[in-house]
């Protein structure tokens, strides 16, 4: 009888031997990521914009000081309204308004583009599409300038509107910006008096459209 217990008691320290051999400690450590994206926005810049307009002979003098104002003489006549997106995340619009001009004149917009998103944006191109008379767009060319007083980058020059017509506008350098950085647009249209004979063109009207579109600049490629 006693051999018999001391069988079944040996079998039960076996067990709880082996039992303690998958029961040791154990410790586990978690990493935890939160992951967060950033945004892309471009904004406009109110306030800082500008406009002229004037005779063609004082182009040179226009190139140089861009001021507010308009020519009297001429009675040309310049406004803007700012319309923005019902989409916060979007940048939405501005229309400038230049009515009297006449054969050669000229008239000058300048205004600021600013990245107020959280990730480095770069120009990837500017979109043009026209509407209105299509006499009047053979008449007018167009230049725009991409920071005129620091690097400048001509997207187009003295380009007849008419040519623009749904075409894309490519930098070939890249303007990089950064949170809080800006970048400046000037837009220069000028009608040649040597295009324009008798009235042509005479009360009439365009429409120029540009969408300036922005990328990543850590994807922008030199086209």
């Amino acid at each position: 009888m006693q051999k018999t217990k001391f069988i079944s008691l040996a079998l039960i320290l076996s067990l709880i031997l082996i039992g303690a051999g998958y029961a040791g400690w154990t410790e586990t450590f978690v990493s935890t990521n939160n992951i967060n994206t950033g945004n892309l926005k471009i904004d406009y810049v109110e306030g800082n914009e500008k406009h002229q307009a004037d005779i063609y002979e004082h182009y040179d003098e226009i190139w140089q000081n861009i001021h507010p104002g308009d020519n009297n003489d001429y009675n040309i006549k310049m406004d803007y309204e700012r319309i923005k997106a019902s989409n916060s995340d979007d940048a939405g619009s501005v229309i400038f308004n230049v009515t009297n001009l006449a054969p050669g004149t000229i008239y000058w917009s300048s205004f600021s583009l600013k990245n107020v998103g959280t990730v480095p944006a770069a120009l990837k191109n500017v979109v043009a599409s026209t509407s209105g008379d299509n006499e009047l767009m053979e008449k007018i060319t167009l230049s725009i300038i991409i920071d005129r007083n620091q690097d400048e980058l001509f997207l187009c020059k003295y380009a007849l509107l008419k040519d623009l017509k749904n075409i894309e506008l490519t930098p070939t350098v890249m303007k990089k910006l950064k949170n809080g950085d800006s970048v400046t647009v000037d837009l220069v249209f000028y009608l040649d008096e040597n295009s324009f004979e008798g009235d042509e063109c005479e009360n009439t009207s365009l429409q120029l459209a540009l969408d300036y579109n922005f990328m990543q600049a850590n994807i922008w490629t030199k086209p």
